[in-house]
This record gives C-alpha cells, sequence and structure tokens, in this order.
C-alpha cells in the first residue's frame, strides 16, 4: 500500500455489515419544504410530494416519464391520504442550513392505492425488503487519499450525503469495515482501479448481492469526479459523473445506485406467468409466528394473496399467488432475513423462519 494513501481501520468484532438502517420504512410518507401554505404552494408540494414517492415504490426516475400517470400527476390530492405542516423535516443533511422557511408539508399517501396504479401503468415495482448495496470507495482531496469507512471524522461529511441521498430513494447502503479481512482482500488500490470482480469476491463475507466501487476525486476549484462500478446479480453497471458540489455528486451516485438495484430488483406483473407455488415454512413454534410469516409472505410485491394450505406441527405450508411468475417470489423471499432457505422438494420451497433476526 503507498505511503500516500491513508486507511482509517476500523474494527468491528460484532457487527460485520455497518447497517444504515431500513431505508425503505417510509415509502409513502415525504416532507417538502415551502414558503407559505397558500393553496397553490400547498399543491404544488403536493405534486412533488406525490412523484417523489412512485419513484421511490419503483425505485427509477422514469416512473415519472410514463404517459399513463401523466393525469394522476397532476392530480394528486386525488391520491392523498394526510398532510400537515411540520416546523422541521422528520430528517434532513447533516449540514442543512437551517435558515430555510422553517415549514415542511408532510404528505402521506395509501400504499394499497398507490400500487394499483402503477401496476396498472405497466410500472415494476421495487420490493419493501430490499438488498443492501455494499459501497467501497476511495475518496482523494489534494494530497490525502483514504478508503472511506464507518467511524470516519475526516469523510463524515460525504458519508452522511451518500446515505441520506440513498435514503431518499428507499435505498438502503452500508460500508465494510475495511479491517485487517477486508484490506488483504481487497486492497486500496484495487479499490481506485475499480476491479469490480475482486470487489465482489471481499464482498462475500457480508452476504451482499449489491456492490458498489468506486473513487471520488475533490479539484481545487470545488468540483468532484466521480467514478464507478455496480455489481448486480444480473447486471454490471459502469458510471461517472462531475458536479460542482460534494452534494451533487453524493446524490448523483446515490440515484445512479437506485436505478441499478430497480433495474435488478424491480417486479412487473405479468398475467401470463401469473402462478401459485406452496411455501413451507418451519420452526413457526407460536400463533405470532405463524400471523408473522403470513403478513411478511403478503406485504411481498409479487405476491396476491396467500392462503395456508396445511399445518404439521411447527411446519406450516402456505399456498402463495403471484402475477410476476415463481422466480420473483423466490427473489423475493431471498431478501428477507426471517425467512432462511432450509430445503426444496419438488414444487415445495422450504425455509425456516427465524423471528430474532
Amino acid at each position: 500500500m503507498s505511503a500516500a494513501l491513508r486507511t482509517v481501520v476500523v474494527f468491528v468484532l460484532t457487527v460485520l455489515l455497518v447497517d444504515v438502517g431500513r431505508a425503505s420504512e417510509n415509502l409513502y410518507e415525504v416532507d417538502i419544504e415551502v414558503e407559505n401554505r397558500d393553496p397553490a404552494t400547498t399543491s404544488q408540494a403536493l405534486t412533488e410530494a406525490f412523484g417523489r414517492v412512485l419513484v421511490r415504490v419503483t425505485g427509477t426516475r422514469t416512473t415519472l416519464d410514463n404517459p399513463a400517470l401523466a393525469a394522476p400527476l397532476a392530480n394528486a390530492e386525488t391520491y392523498l391520504l394526510q398532510y400537515s405542516y411540520l416546523a422541521e423535516p422528520r430528517s434532513q443533511r447533516p449540514d442543512q442550513d437551517a435558515q430555510g422557511s422553517g415549514l415542511y408539508l408532510n404528505a402521506r399517501f395509501p400504499p394499497t392505492q398507490i400500487e394499483t396504479l402503477l401496476r396498472g401503468a405497466g410500472e415494476a415495482l421495487l420490493p419493501v425488503n430490499r438488498p443492501q448495496t455494499l459501497v467501497w470507495l476511495t475518496v482523494e482531496q489534494g494530497v490525502d487519499r483514504y478508503v472511506l469507512v464507518p467511524q470516519q471524522s475526516e469523510s463524515e461529511l460525504l458519508r452522511a450525503d451518500l446515505e441520506y441521498f440513498a435514503a431518499d430513494r428507499a435505498i438502503p447502503i452500508s460500508w465494510p469495515a475495511y479491517d485487517l479481512e477486508d484490506m488483504v482482500a481487497l486492497p486500496a488500490e484495487q479499490i481506485l482501479e475499480l476491479d469490480l470482480n475482486a470487489a465482489v469476491q471481499a464482498s462475500r463475507r457480508y452476504g451482499a448481492v449489491s456492490v458498489v466501487v468506486g473513487r471520488l476525486v475533490g479539484l481545487a476549484s470545488g468540483e468532484w469526479i466521480a467514478e464507478w462500478r455496480h455489481a448486480l446479480p444480473d447486471q454490471m453497471r459502469w458510471d461517472q459523473a462531475r458536479a460542482d458540489s460534494e452534494a451533487e455528486i453524493t446524490r448523483t451516485i446515490a440515484n445512479a445506485i437506485a436505478e441499478g438495484v430497480a433495474a435488478s430488483f424491480g417486479v412487473r406483473a405479468d398475467p401470463s406467468v401469473a402462478s401459485s407455488v406452496e411455501i413451507a415454512v418451519t420452526n413457526v413454534t407460536s400463533f405470532k409466528a405463524y400471523r408473522d410469516a403470513q403478513k411478511l409472505l403478503e406485504s411481498l410485491s409479487s405476491v396476491q394473496r396467500v392462503q395456508v394450505a396445511s399445518v404439521n406441527g411447527t411446519q406450516i405450508s402456505f399456498r402463495v399467488f403471484g402475477d410476476a411468475g415463481v422466480d420473483a417470489i423466490t427473489q423475493e423471499l431471498g431478501l428477507i432475513e426471517q425467512m432462511s432457505p432450509d430445503a426444496s422438494a419438488g414444487d415445495e420451497l422450504i425455509y425456516r423462519w427465524e423471528p430474532s433476526r
């Protein structure tokens, strides 16, 4: 490792993957800064909030270009569940100027109605249970070069901004501990070289299915240059960008990550592949576990309805009906930590219920 390349090492012995949190918890609720409470201002803010919710649910900004959604976007109030005003947003960028208007419109929209609208418009829905994207990133500013890692004060704003903009798209991201094991598996020079294959191999210890490796360069002019590669189960993406500020470059990276995740994990309804599959869940030791497992299955974007097929001790078999094919159902199940694959026999899939996860 070159002397110029400083890496701040954080040893994380109990939790290797630094979880930013479940970014998808508030898909249908948005805060918009407003100047006043006038009807025209409120209407404009509701339209913006509605558009942001649609993008969160599908994962892609191309949703806003769908002609079938033009009329709904022009009549956001029709789909509104409720709205109110706040003195402060529920979340904001760490360095956001506190000298704003001091007034925010909080808008909430009904999940079922929104999903029905998007399905009818032919849009794919990004599952609520979304994969963590593991980000390996080097930063260069002047003579300083370092790997972006948790609990690193000098890069706290960069890291926090990327997390903030990713969360705004409801995309959870994580950082490697970059401890000794990581440094051996993926030396900093390989991150600088955007060695995606090496990054994917190093990410196996974290169980990541979405991996980004990239580099950021801050120029003396205040501009930023970024280049990154994104590995997903069915594709690899290569992007680059230039922006006038650190905030804008991190927003660009977060948006690109979201578009990649949506392209790989979005679930599009297709009547031609509508089907049902029997899924057995073991280790169901209480009525609460049964209800939780059933609710979880019912929450999948690829599932229309769920019914109990049979009960045998602590194993419950569910008949799961979907409109996007069996592969879409199993892909979503693969993202749920409470369901660990146990075995499969014939047409039956077997998962072990892990309520403590």
